[in-house]
């Protein structure tokens, strides 16, 4: 009896040690306020540690971001804004605005379309523009029936432009049916949770995502593909029709292609609803600035991405 209750001491006394060292003592922990209405509200994953000296850059890009010059008073209900350092191994938010409300992307859905065709289709593959290609929607980019282009350009076009001809005959290198579930597939691999594809080209508004889901998918081509941003900073794209051995002159749509800062991005506009989306990339100080843009007019999309732009200290 004796032994039992020794036992019984030494486990409430050990159980007690417990409770004191994970609830009650003090935590090394640098407290950084949260500007409201700016930033996540929960605790960002870096302000605790128990190396102070592993918090200085973030702890940096934190507070030089998160004391904006004014509150962007945008007119668009979904918006988002993240700083992200050029090395792209740390990334923070500094502007919200319901950046997990699922809204039609429109074209931002080529930006999938890019990913999936560079990731599964043949590199050296030339691809003829097909009738059935030529028939989707609109004329962007002006594509003709017969038409050859590499791989790298018929992508390259498609982003410039916002090509539904160009997107529709890289779906068809694998079929459409496979190429859409290959584009949700990799959205889920990416954990971007609340998007779905129907198409791969951006004309069904049930092509929906967040800006949260967005920004994810920005960061990762910035990681693993940056040149699919980088042919759409310039105010034209000059790619080779291979069956004619003419250039082909492509016009950007994006008007802050004559923003000196902007380094690429991606325009969407669905006619039926009068509704668009906007993500734009662009350099600043020593890092670069993602804005996206959901469910915004035609000429919201862009004064509430300079209004965002303009609040960075």
């Amino acid at each position: 009896m004796k032994k039992y209750k020794i036992v019984l001491t030494i486990i409430f006394l050990s159980s007690l040690l417990l409770f004191f060292c994970l609830f009650l003592l003090p935590r090394k922990e640098i407290n950084v306020q949260i500007a409201s209405g700016f930033l996540p509200q929960q605790q960002l994953p870096f302000l605790s540690s128990n190396n102070l000296d592993d918090l200085k850059p973030a702890l940096q890009e934190y507070k030089l971001f998160h004391n904006l010059k004014c509150e962007p008073n945008i007119d668009s209900p979904v918006a988002e804004g993240m700083i992200i350092n050029k090395n792209l191994d740390n990334k923070s938010v500094f502007f919200q605005k319901q950046i997990y409300l699922e809204k039609p992307i429109a074209s931002l859905t080529k930006l999938m379309t890019a990913v999936i065709a560079w990731e599964n289709i043949d590199h050296n593959k030339v691809i003829t523009l097909s009738p059935t290609a030529i028939s989707s929607f609109g004329d962007f980019g002006d594509f003709k029936e017969g038409e050859q282009y590499k791989l790298i350009d018929l992508i390259k076009g498609m982003l410039v432009s916002s090509s539904n001809d160009a997107a529709f005959a890289l779906a068809e290198q694998l079929s459409l049916k496979k190429f859409v579930s290959l584009m949700n597939e990799k959205a889920e691999t990416l954990g971007m949770e609340q998007t779905d594809f129907v198409d791969p080209n951006g004309l069904s508004s049930l092509n929906r995502s967040t800006a949260n889901d967005l920004m994810t998918l920005t960061v990762y081509i910035l990681e693993k593909m940056p040149e699919i941003f980088s042919a759409t900073k310039n105010s034209r794209l000059e790619i080779p029709e291979l069956k004619s051995g003419k250039i082909k002159v492509i016009y950007n749509v994006n008007k802050f292609v004559e923003n000196k800062n902007f380094i690429g991005g991606k325009t969407g506009f669905l006619l039926n609803l009068e509704k668009g989306s906007l993500l734009s990339l662009f350099n600043y100080k020593d890092y670069i600035v993602g804005i996206v843009i959901l469910d915004g007019d035609w000429t919201y999309r862009y004064k509430d991405t300079e209004l965002i732009l303009s609040c960075l200290p």
